[in-house]
């Protein structure tokens, strides 16, 4: 488990810029209308866009593919305010939220070159290296940037500087992550603390003492944090559900049913809470009650409309499913699951009409989340339908290599197997999807595929 899990957090806190991420530059609907501009005189001089302008733009360029000009816009907003992170970091951690670490590292590099004196670009190294284990490079990265931070904090200009607390915040933060992973985690419990004491109104300093604190079978003390933290920040779930979740995430089913069952009843749940608890009830394999948390999901929501459509998907309803997603979609064109989900209910119609449709919806989703195997699956799966087994090997082969399917995907996969006889390379990724007792929408026919095979007996492939 990660200290500090949520990316957007380490991005929010490292560019100072949360205004700039949410501010509804996309909603201009909800914003008043401006009053009529003055004519200009000719002396009159362009406003000059502020840092936010710049760091809201150079987000959208990097959204459209164009990481160079989005760092040098990010350039620019720090020479404008100081307390913004170096550009390089800024457009690191996009990368990284993108999932592509090899540009984060790139841009880590290059901000701890031109930012020489800099804490923060070594404080990200160090981050990266802890998740990816390399526990001697994290603590000298940890050093080198204690080490620039000390000298910063020395100076005239780091004494009087806003970026001071936080980057002290970063030192503890990242110790405290590298004491768990070293398995001392009352030490890291302890710089937790000291994280909080720096910033005791930051809700992620209580999410990550809870996650410590049940990581040292401490499930009491862990809830009481996980509650103090959505106290601070209403937009994240409940602390029970946090907890649940997690004990889940870790393999402790029945403590985290137990703690469901107490609170799956509560009436001060919010949308987002009813969503998060249908999905670990769907997880399950408990849809009945799945069903009955989503439908307390205000009506005619996205999120509702989304559990909706899964449900009927789930339950064979594939023509429901599509008209419900595509509701979703008409106003929401962007959503990943709305138009994954789109693409497999076109799919599995068995409509000929439909597949064309179907593929677009998929290829264009593919395009779009190249790292994701999700998408690849689902393309996959519909490349199956459109009768191209060969296209749809070609994509899932090399994820089941570096052993990414998920086990949908490997379902998908064996089904194909099946199409070339290779009943044996079908029975071994069926008994890798139903080895994790997660439901899935496609389980009950894994089992039944995997109890034919059973039947049938191993045969080779052609």
């Amino acid at each position: 488990m990660k200290m500090f899990p949520f990316p957007r957090f380490r991005l929010l806190m490292s560019a100072g810029f949360l205004f700039a991420l949410f501010a509804p530059l996309s909603n201009a609907e909800e914003a008043p209308a401006p009053e009529p501009a003055a004519a200009e005189s000719p002396q009159d001089e362009p406003q000059k866009p502020s840092s936010a302008a710049l760091i809201a733009r150079g987000i959208d360029l990097f959204a459209e593919g164009d990481a160079d000009a989005a760092y040098d816009l990010f350039g620019r907003a720090q020479k404008l305010d100081p307390a913004l992170a170096p550009a390089g970091v800024i457009t690191a951690l996009l990368f990284r939220q993108r999932g592509d670490m090899q540009l984060a590292h790139h841009y880590l590099d290059r901000a701890a070159e031109e930012a020489a004196s800099d804490p923060e670009p070594w404080y990200r190294l160090a981050e990266l290296a802890a998740d990816e284990k390399r526990m001697a490079e994290l603590g000298l990265l940890l050093e080198k940037g204690d080490a620039l931070l000390a000298a910063f904090l020395d100076s005239d200009e780091g004494k009087n500087s806003p970026r001071a607390r936080f980057l002290r915040s970063e030192s503890v933060s990242v110790a405290a992550r590298a004491f768990e992973l070293a398995g001392d985690l009352a030490a890291s419990e302890s710089k937790a603390r000291e994280y909080i004491k720096l910033n005791p109104q930051a809700a992620e300093g209580y999410l990550s003492l809870g996650f410590l604190l049940l990581e040292q079978e401490k499930p009491d003390d862990a809830l009481e944090q996980f509650s103090r933290a959505k106290e601070l920040n209403p937009l994240l779930f409940a602390g029970w559900l946090t907890a649940a979740s997690l004990l889940d995430e870790r393999g402790k089913h029945a403590e985290a049913e137990e703690l469901v069952g107490a609170h799956q009843n509560d009436t001060d749940l919010s949308p987002a809470d009813l969503s998060r608890l249908a999905r670990l009830l769907f997880r399950w394999g408990r849809l009945g009650d799945a069903r009955q948390a989503a439908g307390r999901i205000p009506a005619n929501t996205p999120d509702r409309l989304k559990w909706d459509a899964l449900l009927a998907y789930t339950d064979g309803g594939c023509e429901e499913a599509e008209k419900l997603y595509r509701k979703v979609l008409q106003t929401a064109p962007d959503d990943f699951e709305s138009a994954n989900g789109l693409a497999l209910a076109l799919a599995e119609q068995g409509k000929n009409s439909l597949l064309p449709e179907a593929f677009e919806k998929a290829d264009r989703l593919h395009r779009k989340h190249p790292l994701s195997d999700e998408a690849a699956g689902t393309l996959a799966w519909v490349e199956f339908h459109r009768g191209n087994i060969d296209r749809a090997e070609d994509i899932l082969l090399p994820i089941l290599d570096r052993g990414g399917l998920t086990p949908t995907s490997a379902f998908y996969l064996a089904c194909a197997a099946v199409c070339r006889k290779n009943n044996d390379l079908a029975f071994q990724l069926l008994t890798s999807s139903l080895a994790d007792p997660a439901f899935f929408p496609k389980r009950p026919d894994a089992e039944k595929l995997l109890d034919s095979l059973g039947k049938t007996g191993p045969s080779e492939g052609e």
